[in-house]
């Protein structure tokens, strides 16, 4: 007992044995009558019962088609587009395929058409005999057209011959030239082009 003058003190253990004796009052009282009893609003009607289908779809490939809507050269095997960019990818011959091969930006010759929309690219042979075109990177913005051109080749092939085109290809532009200027990447340049494949 605390003297006269004195501050009384309580000891916590009753306040506990009080709290837990509620809390176990509580979890009875939920046990044993639950909530109120409600009504439902809305009975659910059983849902459609479902089958196993038989599904035969068939799915055409859809065809590659350049800019202008015309379609893509049977060589090109996709088309990745970005923003501002257009990359096409060339088929590679499948013999080469497991065989090393080598990659340069060909000397190349640009021949625009009169419509300033088209552009014919002649790519020369730079790895070795039988190089093939393997992608066609154009780069548009408001100032200028950027083409950079790449061909592939086995490795250890014999040598191109002389003069040997790898490979022409015609390709559309989203706008017309223009004032832009029109920009070939210089052969042997160094071009990362990433994933093709």
């Amino acid at each position: 007992m605390a003297a006269d003058g004195e501050e009384r003190t309580y000891g916590i253990w009753g306040f506990a044995a009080l709290f837990v004796v509620i809390i176990a009052v509580g979890t009875w009282a939920v046990l044993s009558y639950g909530t109120y009893d409600r009504d439902p609003t809305e009975v659910l009607s059983p849902g459609p019962s479902t089958t196993a289908a038989e599904a035969t779809t068939t799915t055409e490939p859809v065809p590659l088609t350049l800019l202008d809507g015309t379609p893509a050269p049977e060589e090109v095997e996709d088309i990745i587009v970005v923003p501002g960019q257009h990359t096409y990818v060339f088929r590679l011959p499948e013999e080469w395929e497991g065989q090393p091969t080598d990659s340069a930006v060909p000397p190349s010759i640009v021949d625009l058409a009169d419509d300033e929309q088209h552009v014919t690219i002649s790519m020369a042979c730079v790895i070795s005999d039988g190089s093939r075109p393997d992608a066609v990177r154009i780069t548009e913005d408001p100032y200028e057209i950027n083409v950079t051109p790449v061909v592939t080749g086995l490795s250890f092939g014999p040598p191109c011959g002389e003069e040997s085109i790898a490979g022409i290809f015609t390709v559309a532009f989203e706008e017309p030239v223009g004032s832009r200027r029109l920009v070939v990447t210089p052969p042997n340049a160094d071009v990362r082009m990433g994933p093709l494949r």
